[in-house]
């Protein structure tokens, strides 16, 4: 080859190379944006180890303290085994960016992985009769053997002492199917129903408040995911977010969805703490709009409410199932423009299905809430507007069985909606309101500004 035509080809390879390096560069640089490029970590408390890199389910890390202790980049996504359970506390350092969260989620196959607030109690001895007794931290509640829904049942003392119900415990003395706790020397009892040794039992201790919690100062744990993770016998929360909205910043982007929430907080008793299995709350009311959807959460205990979320404007409770809550099923305060739509509430004593208080032009649509007793009105409502709230619009629900089907403090649009078998009254609306193409079943009843009324010809109770 003439020695021209190889300076030539020569020229024109090392252009090639150049474009081609040019254009790695280009790609490599958009795959690592908006800063560095996400990361995928994996946990699996069966097999993995916080020393390995934690990159891929053969070099998984082994606890939630190993995620805990790192910063997390926006993108990166954290994936807990599934199958498998951790008896720690998720507290992520930060969270991610706008379109690029921090996600936990789930891989592998079998049961969702499970977070649990509660420690395995062993070492039991006998304290005379069916009692014994463990060394254990300061319990919220017990269960035995994942039951009974609510926990066995919290006594204020030992049998033969002298105490009474309060406010921190359900009964005077132990009894059969139930547990005390003496803070004096951290000694555990129970009295099991059926009298039996707890140690051929599976007994734990919900001794941890929080399965997951997200606290900050402003909106540093915003576009944050929650994803298809079960969180388990906690002591107060299942998950909880929570800013001081420092420089009137809070956390946007947060999304809790396709998650079991089961046996939080303090069972039936409500000591004061506000312990919700589902928790946002921020100091200032704030336009974050937190996403809570397709949720389940049983046995809500405490304060009790389901999903609580407060101050967060444009918030969006979309598709959750509740049952068995010691409050409210879906509750917002002082928030505007909630959007409540398609969930499900029901099974609960002296609590609400769905509640609303100094809030702003909600909508509450297309929800089904069933069996929710009550003794007074203000108890046992399958909707509930309350104080400070104004703008309601209330559409297409299914409402029966409840003390109250509809119950107004203040005005509230009210149409195409179905209640039935209400105990008290299918509406109370103390200030009235708009009623529009509703069903009420058969023989209603009705309050309207504190009066009893009769429907008008065509079934509809005129405006007020």
């Amino acid at each position: 080859m003439p020695r021209e035509v190889k300076i030539k080809a020569a020229i024109w390879l090392s252009g090639t190379l150049l474009v081609f390096a040019m254009l790695a560069y280009v790609i490599n640089t958009l795959a690592k944006s908006p800063s560095e490029s996400p990361n995928a970590y994996y946990v699996d408390s069966s097999t993995g180890d916080d020393s390995s890199s934690g990159h891929s389910p053969s070099s998984a890390w082994r606890t939630i303290g190993k995620v805990n202790s790192i910063s997390l980049t926006p993108g990166d996504t954290v994936y807990f085994r599934r199958g498998e359970v951790w008896r720690e506390t998720l507290e992520p350092r930060n969270g991610g960016a706008p379109a690029h969260p921090v996600t936990f989620t789930a891989y592998g196959s079998g049961p969702a992985p499970i977070i649990s607030g509660s420690d395995i109690v062993t070492g039991w001895t006998s304290s005379g009769a069916s009692i014994f007794r463990a060394r254990s931290s300061k319990p919220n509640n017990v269960y035995v053997d994942g039951g009974p829904g609510w926990g066995l049942t919290r006594a204020c003392c030992l049998p033969g002492e002298s105490c009474t119900r309060s406010d921190l415990c359900a009964i005077g003395p132990m009894t059969a199917g139930s547990w005390y706790w003496n803070p004096a020397t951290s000694d555990l009892y129970v009295w099991l129903q059926d009298g039996s040794n707890p140690a051929h039992h599976v007994v734990e201790a919900a001794v941890r408040i929080y399965g997951m919690n997200a606290t900050a100062d402003e909106g540093e744990k915003g576009n944050i995911v929650v994803d298809g993770l079960a969180f388990e016998r906690t002591g107060g929360y299942g998950i909880y977010f929570y800013s001081n909205a420092e420089g009137g910043k809070g956390p946007v982007g947060v999304v809790i969805r396709n998650n079991t929430v089961r046996q939080s907080g303090t069972g039936q008793v409500d000591g004061g703490e506000y312990y919700n299995a589902i928790h946002f709350d921020e100091h200032l009311e704030l336009n974050t709009a937190p996403k809570f959807i397709g949720n389940a959460i049983a046995y809500s205990g405490g304060h009790g409410n389901a999903i609580n979320s407060q101050k967060a404007d444009g918030a969006q409770i979309i598709g959750n199932h509740a049952e068995h809550f010691n409050h409210n099923g879906f509750d917002t305060k002082r928030s505007a423009s909630v959007l409540v739509r398609g969930n499900t509430a029901h099974d609960a004593s002296e609590a609400n299905g769905i509640y609303q208080e100094y809030c702003v032009n909600g909508i509450i649509e297309n929800n089904v809430i069933f069996n929710i007793s009550g003794s007074v009105p203000g108890r046992g409502s399958g909707i509930q507007i309350d104080v400070g709230t104004s703008g309601a619009t209330i559409t297409g629900n299914s409402i029966s069985n409840v003390l109250t089907g509809i119950y107004l403090i203040t005005q509230a649009t009210v149409k195409d909606n179905v209640v039935s078998h209400a105990g008290h009254a299918v509406l109370e609306a103390n200030a009235g309101g708009t009623f529009e193409h509703n069903q009420w079943g058969d023989s209603p009843i009705f309050y309207v500004n504190g009066r009893r009324e009769a429907l008008a010809e065509g079934g509809e109770l005129p405006p007020r």
